[in-house]
């Protein structure tokens, strides 16, 4: 009797964990984007030789980066994440595209 009542909290339990992941789980959304929304930023690093960073996704190009600039990236659209480049003397607002970023951010 206490196995089958164990049993079926434990069936309870994962059909409730199933329940919380669902919709994870249905998200268009890759798990490094559901990281960055979920955190006030995250810090990333261009993982290309050369990067440009944008004032909107496929915008104006603003400038260039090299490999191991950081970059701390607050929210995600479409395939780009919007933040600072660290060091920026004009501490602007700027978008990068996540194939040139590396993880959490990019590939």
């Amino acid at each position: 009797m206490i196995i089958r009542k164990m049993g079926a909290a434990v069936a309870a339990g994962a059909a409730g964990l199933a329940l919380l992941m669902a919709p994870a789980a249905a998200s268009a959304e890759p798990a490094q984007v559901q990281q960055v929304r979920a955190q006030a930023a995250v810090d990333c690093f261009v993982d290309v030789d050369r990067a440009n960073f944008r004032d909107e996704p496929w915008g104006r190009i603003l400038g260039s980066v090299g490999r191991g600039q950081g970059f701390n990236a607050r929210d995600w659209a479409d395939g780009w994440y919007v933040g600072e480049l660290w060091g920026d003397p004009q501490r602007r607002t700027v978008w990068m595209h996540y194939s040139v970023l590396s993880y959490p951010c990019g590939d």
